[in-house]
């Protein structure tokens, strides 16, 4: 998710998958106690106004944004207290139907103790899809996909 070059399927930077492999096979295999989760999605549900879709992460302890959006090629500045990005900037889209086009979504990370120590809320909302009812993250085949866990693992994409 995050390792990829634009123009090149073959990327340079392998160290890093190949750290989180290994991370993982430690953890399956061998049972060590490292983390090698990524967020991923557990439920996505349309909010009580229906104006918002609000997706629920496990594996998400310390969820925040992180990184480039690689379609401007321009930075973001990693601000630990910044929990929104902007649509275009989150990786997040949503659609008022299946059939209907998705749209980029502004996004909103939100803190909830009621849910478990690993579980986190994104808050997704756009003003071109006032009733959304489905929802993707990093759908592209080069996008911005900037929503990471506390141990620095980049969340799955998904869309439903």
């Amino acid at each position: 998710m995050d390792c990829g070059e634009f123009d090149n399927i073959h990327p340079v930077d392998k160290r890093t998958l190949g750290m989180r492999l290994g991370d993982t096979a430690l953890h399956d295999v061998y049972g060590l106690q490292i983390p090698c989760a990524s967020p991923e999605l557990v439920d996505l549900q349309v909010s009580e106004g229906g104006g918002e879709m609000v997706v629920t992460f496990n594996h998400a302890q310390g969820l925040h944004w992180h990184g480039t959006t690689p379609d401007t090629m321009r930075a973001i500045a990693d601000i630990a207290e910044s929990t929104e990005r902007k649509a275009g900037e989150s990786g997040f889209e949503i659609a008022a139907s299946a059939d209907s086009e998705f749209v980029p979504a502004h996004a909103r990370i939100e803190p909830r103790d009621d849910l478990g120590s690993d579980m986190r809320v994104v808050h997704l909302l756009s003003p071109e899809v006032p009733k959304p009812t489905h929802a993707r993250y990093a759908w592209r085949s080069w996008g911005p996909a900037p929503l990471f866990n506390g141990d620095g693992l980049p969340a799955f994409p998904f869309t439903r």
